[in-house]
């Protein structure tokens, strides 16, 4: 696989070394053992259905449920009695144990746009703002029906706005007849919400 060689021995984390931290190093400490273990990237990359090195490597395990689909790796410590569990996103793992490194500050980006891949060739880091703006580009926002959050549709929409113009209600009465906040309807009929439609 892609992993690069590990010569150090893995350092045996104990529950109880690891609850004095705080998550963010338990998860750092978690990942850093995993990757320092041959068993560990194993489990990992048998997770991946591996192809041609320019392809995507889809992640076939499990994904986070928020809409983004992301695969989903868990690392656990502990025993019978008390278990520390942490669940981080494929790809980000995919890029450290490919390169070593993985900053908290910087997001790793896919310049495949495939959620599910975990190629390290078509991973790169990246801030926040720069994440957004590639999503930008690549004209990949979710917009509309198709944003996941959406309550209302495009012809209530409409419809909305139509009844501002012409009978000019008040956004509270908007707001309950269309089962959204008198502020959501306000930003739909300024167009701050739904800009796209005209």
């Amino acid at each position: 696989m892609c992993s690069q060689p590990h010569n150090e021995k893995p350092t045996r984390l104990r529950w109880e070394d690891l609850v004095v931290l705080s998550r963010a190093q338990q998860r750092r400490k978690l990942l850093e053992r995993m990757a320092s273990s041959e068993a560990g990237r194993a489990r990992f990359w048998k997770k991946v259905k591996d192809g041609l090195p320019n392809e995507c490597w889809p992640w076939l395990s499990g994904v986070f449920n928020d809409g983004d689909e992301y695969g989903q790796f868990a690392i656990c410590c502990g025993g019978k009695e008390h278990i520390i569990k942490h669940r981080y996103r494929a790809h980000r793992v995919a890029y450290f144990l490919t390169h070593g490194i993985l900053p908290d500050d910087l997001c790793v980006c896919h310049s495949c746009d495939n959620p599910i891949c975990v190629n390290p060739r078509h991973l790169f880091l990246g801030t926040d703002r720069q994440n957004v703006q590639d999503r930008t580009n690549k004209r990949r926002d979710a917009k509309g029906e198709q944003h996941g959050m959406h309550k209302l549709t495009l012809k209530q929409i409409l419809k909305l706005r139509h009844l501002r113009r012409t009978k000019k209600l008040p956004y509270s009465a908007l707001g309950k007849m269309f089962g959204v906040s008198t502020t959501h309807a306000g930003f739909i009929v300024r167009r701050e919400a739904w800009k796209h439609v005209i």
